[in-house]
């Protein structure tokens, strides 16, 4: 019997995913054709978790474990001084990965006809301290704590997702504010924990580095699902795969090297973007906003980043945009509506979301915006004080 002993705490990354609705499928699909699915699973969670978590040799300090048993998936990370905001958005793209490969395998084989897998994966992330058990050489054998229940019951809350079913919980939110990711907010009850605990579901998100490989055959499916003739053709069933086009594209577009290549994929990003007349989905709209900033048009992207901030407050990389986009109009004299607005904004987030600033670079400019934005508006007042 191996002598262990209880070493820590460290802070870990805690993601379990699994398969909603198992035992449905198991009992409609018969026996081989459910083994065939969670096969397909399996194979993607393990490949796509040593992919965004490479293994590497567990040390004193260090522990990394990609597991998959039945139709459930676990990744537990601790690193010594890790890059928090890092490892929760690479558990969030391995997961839409994950989510994309499942929904839309490619076949292998000349018996094996195309479908789409029909599972949904629900999963939650959770970052929180653990305690750590270190073999007689010191090594990480395992982990334990509070913080591995609480992850399960973050994904368990999953089954009450609308949008992505990805949940991450409080602290995992708390290390997104950073990142162009919108997240829902829920209060539900955690058997054993609390009646009344804060998860957030993953509404959108906008991924650069999804780790699509060239030479992979699922992941060439996965990219042709999104070209076209597909793209112009496919209707978008769940919300998440909206989420997870843009992402493809736009990662595969800051991979390549190629100009016409990088073209192409902007143009397709467009054609997403800017397909319905009537669109919601808060990612969208923010990359409409982006567009329209790009042309000068700011009045426009104006339009769209109040209608993002306003249904997604919590959305911070968008009102920082938003902020900027006022910035822009004010200093033309246009409407002191939005220099109000700006000013509001960036006084908020200096004051009471200090936080949210990603350096000291980023504060400096937006209190010299703010400065501006107070001079402006005392000469508006002034100029409207001697009109007869």
């Amino acid at each position: 019997m191996t002598t262990q002993r209880v070493a820590g705490p460290g802070p870990a990354l805690l993601v379990f995913a699994d398969v909603i609705d198992s035992s449905r499928h198991s009992a409609s699909l018969g026996y081989q054709e459910y083994a065939r699915r969670i096969l397909t699973f399996q194979n993607a969670f393990h490949e796509l978790g040593r992919r965004y978590f490479p293994e590497r040799r567990n040390d004193a300090t260090r522990y990394c474990r990609v597991e998959v048993r039945g139709d459930e998936g676990t990744v537990f990370v601790l690193e010594p001084d890790p890059d928090r905001t890092d490892l929760v958005m690479r558990a969030v793209e391995f997961l839409y990965h994950l989510k994309g490969r499942v929904a839309f395998p490619k076949p292998v084989g000349d018996t094996a006809d195309t479908y789409a897998s029909g599972l949904q994966i629900g999963a939650g992330i959770h970052f929180g301290d653990v305690a750590f058990c270190l073999d007689s050489q010191s090594h990480i054998e395992n982990l334990q704590g509070f913080s591995i229940n609480y992850a399960k019951r973050v994904e368990t809350c999953s089954r009450e997702g609308e949008f992505t079913r990805v949940f991450v919980s409080e602290s995992a939110a708390r290390l997104l504010d950073l990142t162009p990711i919108c997240l829902t907010r829920k209060t539900v009850s955690m058997e054993g924990i609390g009646e009344k605990e804060a998860v957030w579901e993953l509404r959108s998100a906008l991924l650069y580095r999804l780790m699509i490989e060239g030479g992979d055959c699922q992941d060439e499916g996965l990219r042709e699902e999104f070209h076209p003739p597909k793209l112009s053709q496919r209707l978008v069933k769940e919300p998440w795969e909206t989420s997870l086009s843009v992402s493809l594209l736009e990662s595969l577009r800051m991979k390549t090297p190629v100009l016409a290549r990088q073209r192409e994929y902007e143009e397709l990003i467009r054609s997403l973007v800017w397909q319905d007349r009537a669109e919601s989905d808060p990612i969208l709209l923010y990359l409409r906003a982006v567009h329209c900033g790009q042309r000068g048009q700011h009045s426009r992207q104006l339009r769209y980043l109040e209608r993002v901030v306003t249904e997604h407050p919590g959305f911070i990389y968008a009102g920082k945009e938003l902020i900027e986009a006022c910035y822009q109009i004010a200093k033309k004299g246009r409407d002191p509506a939005e220099l109000v607005l700006a000013r509001d904004l960036a006084t908020e987030i200096l004051e009471d979301f200090p936080e949210c600033l990603r350096d000291d670079e980023e504060g400096k400019r937006l209190r010299r915006i703010l400065l501006e934005l107070r001079s402006v508006a005392a000469g508006v007042k002034r100029a409207t004080r001697k009109k007869p």
